[in-house]
């Protein structure tokens, strides 16, 4: 084989090489993608079926107020039969002003029952608000690129801790932030989160927080909303560029 022969060779075997090396690239990416998408639709069937149960609940409770309508009408024409005869006798004075007092109960759990239901609307409101926003957050997320300094532990470890100790133990911990942006920014708006996010948090999310290397405390983060609980967004290069590749927190020993 002559020497060109060889450097075609060569050439072909890196060309072949860089094509398996895109495409393993390719594939990872077109993995994560996946793993993002399917994550979203999991969010969405979890919210569509606890929209599902409270129609639900709002249809018992419209058939509940049906039926108390129902007893309402009976006893009022009952109360219209009893006014007309009232005058015969003492025992149907005393039976009328029974069927009042009941009739008074009945318009007491009317009024609940109508309670209950403004409640139920307002909180189906409130979901469908939140359900929208969580939405629009997706759209955002999916849309803008995400940051380069997210990707490695080394990245972060680069960077100054910019908070202060936490008002109640004075004990500052820096954490490294190994996963992806949309739970980054599901962490950022802990304050709206609900009982499901918390659960959520406490039964895995935390994980994705790593210690880093020059943090002053070795204890490890389990999480507790109530307590001095906050996150930060780093700041890099001159100050314009938002990384967000950290996290700062702040936990009470008891926790």
């Amino acid at each position: 084989m002559s020497k060109l022969q060889e450097t075609l060779q060569q050439n072909k075997e890196m060309d072949e090489n860089k094509i398996k090396e895109q495409q393993r690239t390719y594939n990872e990416k077109f993995a994560q993608i996946d793993n993002e998408n399917e994550s979203i639709r999991r969010l969405i069937d979890q919210q569509t079926e606890e929209q599902r149960q409270r129609n639900t609940e709002h249809e018992k409770l419209d058939q509940q107020l049906n039926e108390v309508k129902e007893r309402t009408e009976k006893l009022e024409a009952g109360i219209q039969n009893e006014r007309e005869a009232r005058e015969k006798t003492e025992q149907q004075a005393e039976e009328q002003r029974r069927l009042d007092t009941e009739h008074e109960k009945l318009d007491q759990q009317l009024k609940e029952v109508k309670k209950r239901i403004d409640k139920l609307e307002a909180d189906m409101h409130a979901d469908r608000e939140t359900k929208e926003k969580v939405d629009r957050e997706t759209r955002k997320t999916a849309e803008r690129p995400q940051s380069q300094e997210f990707a490695t532990l080394e990245a972060c470890e680069q960077l100054l801790c910019k908070g202060r100790p936490c008002t109640k133990c004075h004990k500052c911990r820096d954490w490294h932030f190994n996963g992806d942006q949309e739970t980054w920014n599901w962490i950022c708006n802990y304050k709206n989160w609900r009982k499901m996010d918390e659960d959520r948090w406490r039964k895995g999310a935390s994980n994705l927080l790593e210690k880093r290397i020059d943090a002053t405390c070795t204890n490890r983060i389990v999480g507790h909303i109530g307590c001095s609980f906050s996150f930060g967004l780093s700041i890099g290069g001159s100050g314009t560029t938002i990384g967000a590749p950290y996290a700062r927190l702040c936990l009470c020993e008891k926790h």
